[in-house]
């Protein structure tokens, strides 16, 4: 039976496995099974990367570098389907890898394992030259050769300008009160020394903006409720809104500020505009390559063998 591929890149790019979780080596306490029969099917071949074989036993390590408590995950037949694909995704980067004769040193585990805190023993070794494998054998075949050109960061500004350019922002207070006719009355007061809005907010208010004045934050086009937002979209700066009535009682708005709308230049979004081509080129490399991949080594999966129900994703 062939093996179903799906995009489980973020798992591959993060890099996030073992050394963190502790060793929880008693398999049987992760179902009812007894010992001897968690011994049996944990020896059940549940696939083959040419020669080599992965068992129930060789997936369950894997479940336990990212989860230290795996009750949660084996009740979830969905997610643990889901960690089987990446784990056998990993498990074809990391033959690949062997293959190609990538070898990491002790130095290179001992400084990784200093830098990031692990303490050392013979599980979390194997995990870290595994890990620090296959980051070298993405490298030297993939990112090592992912560049972004200053043309192409240009190109992406001119046809996402939208995405770079600032919306109109205002400044915005309020005085929340409990009743229509309290809010009327407040109202009056203000229309006659609109000055008092912050004294009034501070004493009268029964928002928790009230400590800050009655002042809310900084907005900008449609973060607000549309009730509120066509409000206050019309206001001038200074200006005492009509009361809003809303779930929480009945307000009264000021604008004190606002900001004109607009567009970031270049200079300032290009290394952020850098990081977004270079984020889906590293993708769509990784892509290209394992159909290579794929093609170069013959996959074998035993669905019937695994210790769980494995469920497609929807639609596939």
């Amino acid at each position: 039976m062939r093996i179903k591929y799906y995009p489980i890149l973020i798992l591959l790019f993060l890099f996030a496995f073992y050394c963190n979780s502790p060793d929880n080596s008693n398999v049987s306490s992760e179902t009812n099974q007894t010992d001897s029969e968690a011994s049996i099917i944990n020896k059940k071949k549940v696939a083959s990367l040419d020669d080599y074989d992965l068992l129930n036993s060789d997936f369950k390590s894997y479940l336990r570098s990212k989860y230290s408590d795996l009750k949660n995950v084996l009740d979830n037949d969905n997610l643990t389907s889901r960690l089987f694909d990446s784990f056998i995704e990993h498990s074809v980067i990391l033959r690949s890898s062997i293959n190609e004769n990538i070898t990491i040193t002790d130095k290179e585990i001992s400084e990784y394992s200093g830098k990031n805190d692990i303490h050392l023993n013979e599980s979390t070794k194997n995990s870290i030259s595994d890990l620090l494998r296959i980051e070298k054998y993405l490298f030297r075949k993939i990112y090592r050769n992912v560049n972004v050109s200053k043309y192409e960061i240009q190109k992406y500004y001119n046809l996402n300008r939208k995405e770079f350019s600032q919306k109109q922002r205002i400044e915005l207070f309020q005085i929340l009160l409990k009743s229509r006719d309290e809010a009327i009355k407040v109202r009056g007061e203000l229309l006659n020394n609109p000055s008092r809005f912050e004294s009034i907010a501070r004493s009268r208010s029964v928002s928790q903006e009230s400590v800050k004045d009655g002042f809310m934050g900084v907005f900008e086009k449609g973060d607000l409720p549309k009730e509120m937002e066509s409000v206050v979209s019309s206001l001038s700066v200074n200006q005492i809104s009509r009361v809003v009535e809303s779930q929480f009682g009945f307000h009264i708005f000021k604008v004190s500020k606002r900001q004109r709308g607009k567009q970031k230049y270049l200079k300032t979004v290009s290394e952020d505009i850098e990081k977004i081509i270079f984020n889906k080129k590293m993708i769509s490399e990784f892509t290209r390559y394992m159909k290579i991949i794929r093609n170069s080594i013959k996959i074998e999966i035993y669905y019937e063998n695994l210790f769980f129900s494995y469920s497609d994703l929807k639609g596939e």
